[in-house]
Order: structure tokens, then sequence, then C-alpha cells
């Protein structure tokens, strides 16, 4: 068999016929029986953002990219292992392989690539929505909080010798507990 997709042990591994999938027509990751639910935010210029079901209820997000930009993913999933442990960094789950892809964002012709990164869902969205789309304005208490984390996070980035470059309320996203985790690792690059 193919040794990238022989399951480890404990892993859940998708058993249907891939013409099976979802019947809906919802892109499935074939390996681990991932159910995209929907679009999380804005697309941005590489990839857009999904809000993903695990086959045991579980939520996380997947990161689509487009077509032309694989690089991008490789680039920011090496970045994204490299950043890991901090409780203000967002966790990578890994990256995966989708079995259909999500429909094509206009114009039509920006596919996306079939490999996708698998990332802990933010469930409090970003900084920016928090800050001025809520309706409810950040205290300054909030503000210090906030500040403080995304502060020891950077911190944490730069100590292991890589720049963020893409500081903004956007890739600030928060946890269902209130915790800031820095996302959008994009355009990072290492320094040394």
């Amino acid at each position: 068999g193919d040794p990238l997709n022989t399951p480890e042990e404990g892993e859940l591994v998708d058993e249907r016929p891939a013409s099976a999938a979802d019947r809906s027509g919802t892109p499935t990751l074939a390996r681990h029986s991932l159910t995209l639910l929907g679009q999380l935010g804005a697309p941005g210029f590489h990839a857009t953002v999904f809000r993903a079901q695990t086959a045991d209820g579980g939520n996380i997000s997947v990161k689509v990219y487009l077509e032309k930009y694989e690089q991008v993913l490789r680039d920011e999933l090496a970045i994204l292992t490299a950043v890991q442990g901090h409780p203000n960094v967002l966790r990578c789950l890994g990256d995966d392989m989708l079995e259909d892809l999500p429909p094509p964002r206009p114009p039509s012709y920006r596919l996306y690539s079939k490999h996708c990164l698998k990332l802990a869902l933010a469930a409090g969205g970003d900084l920016f929505d928090r800050a001025f789309v809520s309706g409810t304005p950040l205290t300054i208490a909030g503000l210090h909080t906030y500040g403080v984390q995304m502060v020891a996070g950077v911190q944490h980035i730069h100590s292991l010798g890589i720049a963020h470059l893409d500081i903004k309320p956007e890739n600030m996203l928060i946890d269902a507990n209130g915790t800031l985790m820095i996302s959008g690792f994009g355009l990072a690059q290492v320094l040394y």
C-alpha cells in the first residue's frame, strides 16, 4: 500500500469509497474524514479558511490555498511547525489532501489546490471583528489583555529567528476561552 495513506495506530480513517464521500457535494478530507462546513471570513490573497468537522464531531479550521500558491502553503507549514508550543500562536494540526475541492472563487479560473493546512479553530473570531464589528467595544482591560498576549506571541516567534511580517487585527484570532492566537504566517520569513 501507499505509505502516505497508511493510518497510524489509533488514527480515524474514512473507509467510504471516494465517490461516496458526501453526496451533497460538500468537500471532505479523505484520510481523516473531515467535512468542510462553511467559509470563515473573507478569502485571503493566497487562501480561504473553512470550518471543518472531524469524524468524532470536533471542529477545526482548514486553510485551502489557490493552486498557484502551493509553495506558500509549504512555506507556511514549515514556519507554523517551527513556532508551535506557545499559547498565543495558532496551533497547526498538520496538512492533508482534500478529496473534493471547494468551488473556485471568482474569477473562476482561480482553482484551489488539493493540499491544505489543518489548524485549531478560533471559535471567538478575530480581533478586528471583536474590536470593530461585534457592536460591543473592547474595554481598556480587554485591549490590555490582548496586547500582552500579542506581544508574548510575537516575542516567541522572534526568539526563533522568524519575522511574521503581517501583524494585523485580522490575523489575531481568539479561541473559545478568549485567548489571542497569532495566525496568518503566509508572509513570514526565517531571519536566522
